[in-house]
């Protein structure tokens, strides 16, 4: 089974960039640089690893908001979520911590990381699947 990957980022360049390193190991990965489109896709797409920048400063809703509503809106089964953030700020990282993010983390990240990321979201979507 192939680990479905969302990313949600107003840089098109990172986005293509995990994307195609992704898309190496055969993941199924969806992008979005428009927070609201992808948050609408998110329940369509029903990742196991969500990656989402928390500012989103280009768009009507922030990442931090968007992890809200998902947990919110869908709580039974939960994606990994990663806030892969531009530069490093205490008041962004407490507000992805509130709402519900997992990890916190700094752009760059090397392809070791980004891989754990699969491995984790993977697991935990297998302990927490209703076959489980």
């Amino acid at each position: 089974m192939s680990t479905k990957v969302l990313i949600i980022d107003n840089n098109q360049d990172h986005l293509d960039t995990l994307s195609k390193e992704l898309l190496v190991y055969g993941n199924n990965v969806a992008t979005y640089s428009d927070g609201e489109e992808g948050f609408e896709a998110y329940f369509k797409f029903q990742p196991h690893l969500f990656i989402c920048e928390p500012s989103l400063l280009e768009s009507s809703i922030r990442g931090w908001e968007i992890a809200f509503n998902i947990l919110r809106d869908d709580p039974k089964i939960r994606p990994y979520m990663v806030a892969l953030a531009n530069q490093p700020s205490r008041p962004v990282k407490a507000l992805c911590e509130e709402t519900g993010y997992d990890l916190f983390k700094v752009k760059p990240i090397d392809l070791f990381e980004l891989l754990q990321w699969v491995r984790v979201a993977k697991t935990m979507f297998a302990n927490n699947s209703p076959a489980s």
